[in-house]
C-alpha cells in the first residue's frame, strides 16, 4: 500500500524505480549471457530437500496472502442452508489444498527431472543462460525505454 501509493502518484519516484529495475535486469541478463554454464552445480550437489520443504511450508503457512484470498474468494461457494459454514469452508479449503498439491507436485517433479537433464549438459546450460539472459536484458531495456505513465489521481483511501 505505502510504496505503491508513492510510486503511483509521483512520476519521479516511478522513474527512479523503473530505471533502477531496468538497469538491474540488463546487468543480470548480461551476466547470464557471459557466465559459464555450471548452472549452480556446486550448490545443487549433496543437499537434502527436507530443509527447503520445511521452509516453504512455514512460509506458505504464515503468508497472509493465501489466507486473505481464501477469505475473499471462498464465501461465494458457501451455501448457508446446506451445512454449517465452518464445515463447508473446511471442505472447500481441503479440496483446494489437494488440487494445489497435485498441480504443484507435478510441477515440482517435472522441474526436478528437467533440472537433472539440464545439469548433465554443458551445451544446454549455455543455451539456457543465453536465452534467460537475453529475456532479462530485453525486459530491462523495455523498462528503460518506456514512457512515464500519467500519475493516478485518485483520493487516498478510495
Amino acid at each position: 500500500f505505502g510504496l505503491s501509493v508513492i510510486v503511483s502518484r509521483n512520476p519521479v519516484a516511478f522513474d527512479l524505480l523503473r530505471y533502477a529495475g531496468g538497469a538491474y535486469l540488463v546487468w543480470r541478463g548480461y551476466r547470464l549471457v557471459r557466465s559459464s554454464s555450471n548452472m549452480g552445480r556446486d550448490l545443487a550437489q549433496d543437499h537434502k530437500s527436507t530443509p527447503f520443504v520445511r521452509e516453504g511450508f512455514v512460509a506458505s503457512l504464515v503468508n497472509p496472502k493465501g489466507h486473505v484470498f481464501m477469505l475473499a474468494f471462498m464465501p461465494q461457494f458457501v451455501e448457508p442452508a446446506a451445512a454449517p459454514a465452518e464445515i463447508q469452508f473446511l471442505i472447500l479449503g481441503a479440496v483446494m489444498r489437494v488440487v494445489a498439491l497435485l498441480v504443484e507436485g507435478t510441477i515440482a517433479l517435472l522441474s526436478g527431472w528437467l533440472g537433472r537433464a539440464l545439469h548433465s549438459s554443458v551445451m544446454a546450460g549455455r543455451w539456457l543462460n543465453w536465452c534467460v539472459g537475453c529475456i532479462l536484458a530485453a525486459i530491462g531495456a523495455r523498462l528503460l525505454l518506456m514512457d512515464t505513465p500519467n500519475p493516478v489521481l485518485t483520493p487516498v483511501g478510495s
